[in-house]
């Protein structure tokens, strides 16, 4: 399967472009704030505004330049890996490409966030630096070490009609034991959360607990298409019966099975801890309330910040093997 039908079928991913916090009913303008004249979409960020246009006028050739600005961005992204431009760089279209989008996206929020607007030659130089940067590494003795790249991991909404559960399992160094979650809506408002002062317990005891009270929440408000994510790997293989960990009760994982057997559509699946901090919140605040379950109809205090990240799908950086 080549390349253009591989991206005609794959989703194209939504940067936070204020169009599409526009779509999401966040309460923002959609016109570009660089440029003050047109809605700001993905083709527009990346690379139909003013404010970076002659960055691509600078490296595509004359004769391609109108069918380079009216693609669409799915074939303008397909015609930029294959090259379909002949770009003026002796770099390989891939990499290049790749560092351009990356480095025009950081730079869109460099202006937004910190009114730092630098011209097109500011950002050519960057990008043209770091690309040559990434392909000299990737060609040099380093790239036959294992190797590991960079991912930006955030809280994901569920799509409507669907909720999703956030656990998470905190254990102190004394031993002292809490658990937490979230549930959220598909655009990322509250609908319930809880804490859990256990006591003491091991970790994985601990994130079960956390994962069955959560459970219990959502069944109880009436929820009946429920997304979970854990970020303890073991907890969703126990589930599943992958594995079997010694000295865990499993009449807790038995429970846990018994809600997934009830009638509602569900789905549990592990994520990176850099998408669960709503979650992480709520279980090391169980630490300063008395022992038992405390639920919140409303968020606590101190949690705001996170749920505003959240839902304005804030990124977290993280190195995995590939």
């Amino acid at each position: 399967m080549d390349l253009a039908m591989v991206l005609e079928r794959a989703p194209i991913c939504k940067l936070k472009t204020h169009s599409e916090l526009n779509r999401r009913n966040i309460p923002v303008s959609d016109v570009c704030v660089r440029c003050g004249v047109s809605a700001e979409d993905i083709l527009h960020a990346v690379r139909d505004c003013s404010c970076i246009k002659n960055l691509w006028l600078r490296l595509v050739p004359a004769c391609h330049q109108l069918a380079f600005f009216q693609s669409n961005l799915r074939a303008w992204v397909a015609a930029n890996m294959q090259n379909k431009w002949k770009m003026d760089s002796e770099l390989p279209c891939d990499c290049f490409f790749g560092v351009a989008i990356w480095r025009l996206w950081f730079w869109r929020n460099q202006s937004i966030m910190a009114g730092n607007l630098v011209d097109s030659k500011t950002i050519y130089s960057d990008i043209m630096a770091r690309a040559s940067e990434i392909h000299r590494i990737n060609n040099s003795h380093l790239s036959q070490q294992p190797r590991r790249k960079e991912i930006f991991i955030g809280w994901m909404p569920p799509p409507w009609p669907w909720c999703k559960l956030n656990t998470n399992g905190s254990c102190k160094h004394t031993g002292a034991a809490a658990a937490g979650g979230v549930i959220r809506d598909s655009v990322g408002h509250w609908v319930s959360g809880f804490s859990m002062n256990i006591g003491e317990s091991s970790v994985i005891m601990t994130e079960l607990w956390g994962l069955y009270q959560g459970l219990s929440l959502a069944w109880n408000v009436g929820i009946r298409h429920l997304l979970v994510e854990v970020d303890n790997l073991c907890v969703t293989q126990m589930i599943s019966q992958q594995v079997v960990v010694p000295n865990v009760s499993y009449a807790l994982v038995v429970a846990i099975r018994d809600f997934l057997n009830r009638n509602w559509q569900i789905n549990i699946s592990h994520i990176y801890r850099e998408a669960n901090s709503a979650a992480d919140f709520m279980a090391n605040m169980a630490h300063l309330v008395p022992h038992g379950l405390q639920l919140f109809s409303n968020p606590p205090v101190g949690i705001y910040s996170i749920l505003s990240q959240d839902m304005y799908g804030v990124c977290q950086p993280r190195i995995i093997p590939i």
